[in-house]
């Protein structure tokens, strides 16, 4: 999931993993009413304040927060990461719970009638502008007038982990399961990691 990447490559970047968001997971319900199946699509509610941090038309919040930068970010990476065939907006939820998103596809045959397609993109990038998360990640703005290495691939797909010098530091990620910021040491990340076995925190495990 585009989350999931983005919050690996961005958490040694922000100054807390309570700030790194991900996606509620959403359910089909199956019932059978008078001999037909019906199907509903639910996702578990989440109270609190929403936010909308930018919307599928090209507006974005006017903030600098950081939750709002790393909002903005998630939409970019998830262009970069599909090499430009899609983008992923409507960011919005309570916290670090999103939800109800839209997606702007090259292939306007699909998603849903939220699809602007090429002219979606071209929206959101028309009021983008490029923050520090971006600038973390090597994000490109197609409206860029700097030059591009040649050999630069649009994005590498391909994670490296490299093991950590001391692997006994005490480190903050997020659960894989709940998603709650946990400590750990980096040996135990990096290990988990490299046998791409889940990272749980305590409570999970």
């Amino acid at each position: 999931m585009i989350t999931g990447q983005f919050n690996e490559r961005i958490i040694d970047k922000v100054s807390h993993p309570d700030v790194l968001r991900d996606f509620i997971r959403p359910f089909i319900y199956e019932i059978l009413d008078k001999r037909q199946l019906k199907y509903y699509f639910a996702e578990n509610y989440i109270e609190g304040e929403y936010k909308k941090q930018n919307n599928n038309g090209g507006w974005t919040a006017d903030s600098n927060s950081d939750e709002s930068q790393i909002a903005q970010a998630l939409s970019h990476f998830s262009w970069q990461l599909t090499r430009g065939y899609l983008i992923v907006v409507d960011i919005q939820g309570v916290g670090n719970v999103l939800t109800d998103p839209l997606i702007h596809s090259l292939d306007e045959s699909r998603f849903d009638s939220g699809n602007f397609g090429y002219e979606g993109i071209l929206k959101f990038f028309m009021s983008h502008k490029c923050n520090k998360y971006c600038r973390d990640l090597n994000l490109v703005h197609p409206d860029s007038t700097e030059s591009v290495d040649p050999t630069y691939s649009f994005y590498d797909v391909k994670k490296e982990y490299p093991r950590p010098r001391n692997m006994n530091t005490c480190i903050n990620k997020l659960c894989d399961l709940c998603k709650n910021p946990y400590s750990t040491t980096s040996g135990r990340f990096y290990n988990a990691r490299v046998k791409k076995a889940p990272n749980w925190c305590p409570t999970c495990q």
